[in-house]
């Protein structure tokens, strides 16, 4: 439900660290390939699954800096006096 209110800064944390916590798994997966990949060791499955992990952590953090775009613009806002406390 969208109240044209922007969120409060409890929200904003909890939405963060919900989106930090999601991209872990594919972070941790796709690092483990890529010390697979420096220390020699190629392996074709482990390639083919980090291609769409690599997509997944990228959007993620797309999301993420999506959020904190409008968490910093959202204080800029406030601290000049257009805020609506």
């Amino acid at each position: 439900m969208d109240t044209g209110r922007p969120a409060g800064p409890a929200a904003q944390v909890a939405g963060t660290l919900l989106l930090t916590a999601l991209a872990a798994a594919p972070l941790a997966y796709v690092w483990e390939t890529l010390n697979r990949l420096f220390a020699g060791r190629v392996e074709p499955g482990r390639l083919a699954w980090s291609v769409p992990a690599l997509a997944v952590l990228i959007a993620i953090l797309m999301l993420i800096a999506r959020a904190a775009r409008r968490w910093t613009a959202q204080e800029t806002h406030t601290q000049n006096g257009r805020g609506t406390s």
